[in-house]
Formats: structure tokens, C-alpha cells, sequence
């Protein structure tokens, strides 16, 4: 049986479900190619099960194909399953010289190339500008928007190479206060920033790191913690766990609403964390031993899911992620009193929930942010290490304990990579995700 995958020339946004390699993106998930999505030719590559395959765009789109010289993309492929045979293709593609495979993949993805191949070791470089709690990633502008919490100012970095941009200072008008989480919304090219007690949100253009809108969620002293981007209908999602309450605010006229019936009065512990489902165009609301389901289109809940996990445990900040190939809402649960997560799936078609997928019971173990990779795998950050769970077996395939803290974790699009901040006193991490499986 081939394998092979989908590829396209993309100079324009990276697009959802893709990792973008310069101007060559390759598709990640079950989309419809055939049909141009994202308003481009998509091109299936080489057979991988045949050996180590690269690839490249063709600026000219002129590569010959069996339907004429209309190509954009352009493969290589090895002879055996050995680095050398990779190093001597790498080599004639590039007319390049490499003194081994690990320098020749890391050669090829850093100048727009796409490979099969898999160094032996995870390659990672660390952010010694870094130090920040939590991030968020703008596709449009390739940069990374941070903050240490600390009050009247966020930093942004330029995604290629991580070197500071600005300093962008923000005020909501209502006090002294500090950013608490910040999400962007890639269709309309903006960021959105929540203040910790002040009950404010704001809307930036990060084209010009200008302040658009502030708008005033609920009273003041309403911690807004968690949000997620709802891409199909334009809104952010935000949790106050203070309230009991979901807001929604629209990110095209600013208007925003408190939801009917989802007060979320049968928590055991407020309302903590919140993910999107975008096949389905729901929202998943988590805290306690509780999830609740809206239908974004209505903005309804019509779905309440009790008792999961074990007594003792919760859900708590930053704990589900959506994944879109098994259209599954993974979470975790953790008990303070011993230390122990847990980690678990909710299945979205038949509102089920897995036994527990992973446990992890050592000091500082709780499970502190979850982060969705494109390649199928959920990126989970522990006070003491990073987890990596494959969605297709279900399995942590990695358990790196190098860290000191993983406070926030973001997938960067740009360049396939994933960035692991580590809060404001250590340096972030950031990891080639195609090196790490």
C-alpha cells in the first residue's frame, strides 16, 4: 500500500490544517485537495513507503506532469532507508555538501524544503530572549505575541528568527493590571488580549501593533482567563470563572454576548478551559468533573457531560484540545491533593468518554497547557516536562523532563515548529515537531 501525501505551492496565508515550508505547504489533514482548497493546485508526492522523499515548490509552475508543464511542486526520492543514500539526494538536489544526515535535513527545512526523513534526535534550539508565560502565534505577520504577566506591556517577536519586534503597551482604562491570556483570530488578521481582574478585553491589528477596540466583559473584578477563536463564525469564546458564565464576543462588530443557559451551575469547580470543535462547529466548555457542548450557531448548550474521571480530580485552565482528524476533545484531570493527571478523549461523535489514556503521578506533575500539533499530536506541558501524545495509537511517545516548567505551549505554522514557553524566569524551547515523533 502507497502512502503519499498532498502538497501545494502557497504564497499567500498559511492555511489551516497545513505546515507551511516557505512557499511549499503540505496538507495535514482529511480535507478536500482535490477540490483546491485554500484556491490552489494540490499535488500528491512520491510513494514514502518506497524511501526518504523530498520536495520543493516551483516558483515558474511549469514542473511536467502528465497533464502538461502546469507542475508547482517538484520531488525527490531515495533509493534505500539509509542516511547516506538521503545525504547523496540531498546533496545533488541542493549542489550543497553535507558532512551528515541531521545537517542535511536541517539545511533542507531551513530554505524551504520538504523531507520524509527523521533525524534520529529531537532538534530543538532555546529562545535566550524568551521567558514569558503565556503566547499566542499571528499567522498573517509571522509573529509571536507574549507576556510575563506583567502590567501595561506584551512583547512580540518576529517568528523566523525569534528576535524582538516591540514592546506593545496596553492600558485598558480600568487600572494597573496584567495580560492573562491572549488568542488570534488568522481569518480577520487579529489579537485578542484579556486582563486579569478588570473584566476588559482588547483587539489589536498586529500589523501595526495598534489597539482597535476595548470592550468590557461583564463587571469589574471578572477574571476572564481562557479563550478560544471560533473561525467560522468570527468570535472569541471567553470563560469567567467568576460568573459561572461563557461570553462571546463578535470579532466583527464587537458586540458581545452572555449565553443563555450556560451558567454552568452543575460544576464542582468553575469553569476553567474551552476548545472548539470546527468540523462540527461546537464549543467545548470544561471545568470541575464537567463539559458542557454549545452549538455556535445558536449559541445554546445543548449538551451536558457529568461525572468524568475520578472524584478528586478536575479540569483545570488549559486543559482540552480539539483534534480534527479523529474529531475527539482530548483533556486532562488532575488531583491537587496527590499530585496525580490524568489524561483522557471525549469522542464528539458519540459524546463518550476513553479510560484514562495516560497517567503521570510524580510531585508538580499537573498538567499546565495542551496544544494541538497539525502532524496528529497533542503537545501537553507539565510543571516538570513536556508530554507528546500520538492521537492515532493513543500513546505518550515522548516524555521529555528537561524542563523546568512548561507554562504555554503554540504550534508555529511558518516553519513546522513548536514553541514551549517555560515561564517568565527560563528561556523558552522550540522544537522541530517533524524531528520529535
Amino acid at each position: 500500500m502507497s502512502t503519499a501525501r498532498p502538497f501545494a505551492r502557497n504564497t499567500g496565508t498559511p492555511l489551516v490544517g497545513t505546515a507551511q515550508f516557505e512557499d511549499l505547504v503540505v496538507g495535514l489533514q482529511n480535507l478536500r485537495y482535490d477540490e483546491n482548497y485554500g484556491g490552489i493546485k494540490w499535488w500528491y508526492g512520491a510513494d514514502e513507503e518506497l524511501g526518504y522523499v523530498i520536495g520543493t515548490d516551483v516558483p515558474a509552475e511549469n514542473h511536467p506532469t502528465p497533464v502538461g508543464n502546469i507542475g508547482s511542486v517538484r520531488f525527490w526520492r531515495t533509493t534505500a532507508f539509509t542516511d547516506n543514500d538521503f545525504v547523496f539526494v540531498a546533496q545533488r538536489v541542493t549542489k550543497q555538501s553535507f558532512t551528515g544526515a541531521t545537517e542535511a535535513y536541517i539545511w533542507l527545512t531551513n530554505n524551504g524544503y520538504w523531507t520524509s526523513y527523521k533525524p534520529n534526535t529531537p532538534i530543538y534550539s532555546e529562545v535566550l530572549n524568551g521567558g514569558f508565560i503565556r503566547q499566542e502565534y499571528a499567522t498573517n505577520t509571522d509573529t509571536i505575541w507574549t507576556t510575563k504577566f506583567t502590567v501595561g506591556e506584551v512583547k512580540v517577536y518576529n517568528g523566523p528568527d525569534f528576535t524582538t519586534i516591540t514592546t506593545v503597551g496596553v492600558s485598558h482604562g480600568g487600572g494597573a493590571d496584567a495580560v492573562t491570556d491572549i488568542i488570534y483570530g488568522p481569518n480577520l488578521n487579529r489579537i485578542f488580549l484579556t486582563f486579569g481582574s478588570y473584566g476588559k478585553v482588547q483587539m489589536y491589528n498586529p500589523d501595526d501593533n495598534s489597539l482597535i477596540t476595548t470592550i468590557s466583559v461583564g463587571n469589574d473584578g471578572n477574571f476572564v482567563r481562557t479563550l478560544a477563536y471560533n473561525l467560522t463564525n468570527s468570535t472569541v469564546w471567553m470563560v469567567s470563572g467568576q460568573e459561572d458564565k461563557v461570553y462571546v464576543l463578535s470579532a466583527t462588530t464587537s458586540s458581545l454576548t452572555s449565553i443563555t443557559g450556560i451558567t454552568l451551575t452543575n460544576f464542582t469547580a468553575e469553569p476553567t478551559s474551552i476548545t472548539w470543535n470546527s468540523n462540527r462547529n461546537l464549543m467545548y466548555v470544561g471545568g470541575g468533573r464537567e463539559i458542557d457542548v454549545v452549538d455556535c450557531d445558536t449559541n445554546t448548550k445543548i449538551l451536558e457531560i457529568n461525572g468524568l474521571g475520578e472524584n478528586g480530580y478536575a479540569i483545570l485552565v488549559d486543559n482540552m484540545v480539539y483534534d480534527p482528524i479523529h474529531d475527539r476533545v482530548y483533556f486532562g484531570m488532575t488531583s491537587l491533593t496527590t499530585q496525580t493527571s490524568k489524561l483522557y478523549y471525549l469522542d464528539c461523535e458519540t459524546n463518550t468518554v476513553s479510560a484514562a489514556l495516560h497517567t503521570q503521578s510524580n510531585v508538580n506533575s499537573s498538567f499546565t497547557s495542551m496544544e494541538y500539533d497539525i502532524n496528529g499530536y497533542v503537545w501537553i506541558g507539565t510543571s516538570k516536562s513536556v508530554l507528546i501524545l500520538d492521537t492515532t495509537t493513543n500513546t505518550v511517545s515522548v516524555g521529555d523532563t528537561q524542563f523546568d516548567l512548561s507554562s504555554d505551549i503554540i504550534f508555529k505554522s511558518s516553519k513546522n515548529q513548536m514553541i514551549c514557553a517555560r515561564g517568565a524566569s527560563y528561556n523558552a524551547l522550540i522544537y522541530d515537531v517533524s524531528t520529535v515523533y
